[in-house]
């Protein structure tokens, strides 16, 4: 279930939350508030020809989509919509070329998306590994450290908020604390 947005700020409360596409459509595309943005229909559309782009490279690639920025806030109309895929690492390793693996890779490059193809998705990966028990020792057993730096890193990145709107500002310290939410978007 989606919180609502905290009246001051306009942000999810700090934490994930889970949610359907059809939630997220409901809650920032349909909602009486945000219907009359003239970018969030789009927007929405344009995800799910991002979705159906993986899903036409493997039906079981993406096992959900982590949604934050100023799309999940009450900004009538952003820009874009900003999401990390989370990628099924055994279905990944599994496709039958490199040039598949490679497409999907694409999808972790900042602004390929827009350019390439003109949907409005800035769209990052994080390839899923599982890992029996990714503590060893008091630490983080090797096997896991690179995936759960990586899950963190995201984690951490979307409750982040910019000081500096310019999205072509590079992050500073002071936007390092955590001060919203993001939703977890189940795929299927």
């Amino acid at each position: 279930m989606i919180p609502v947005l905290d009246t001051t700020t306009s942000y999810l409360p700090l934490g994930r939350y889970a949610c359907t596409l059809d939630e997220l459509k409901q809650r920032y595309v349909d909602d009486q508030g945000l219907a009359a943005s003239s970018t969030r229909a789009e927007i929405f559309d344009d995800l799910l020809a991002a979705r159906e782009m993986l899903d036409d490279v493997s039906n079981d690639l993406v096992e959900v989509v982590w949604v934050g920025g100023s799309f999940v806030t009450g900004v009538l109309d952003p820009d874009d919509i900003d999401c990390t895929f989370v990628i099924n690492g055994p279905a990944f390793k599994a496709l039958p070329s490199n040039r598949k693996r490679s497409h999907v890779v694409d999808f972790n490059k900042r602004g390929w998306l827009r350019e390439k193809t003109g949907l409005r998705v800035e769209s990052y990966i994080l390839i899923r590994e599982p890992v029996a028990n990714p503590f060893q020792g008091g630490g983080i057993h090797a096997d896991a450290i690179n995936y759960v730096s990586v899950r963190g890193a995201w984690d951490d990145w979307w409750m982040r908020v910019r000081t500096n709107p310019d999205k072509t500002s590079a992050p500073v310290v002071g936007d390092a604390e955590p001060k919203r939410g993001y939703l977890e978007v189940s795929w299927k």
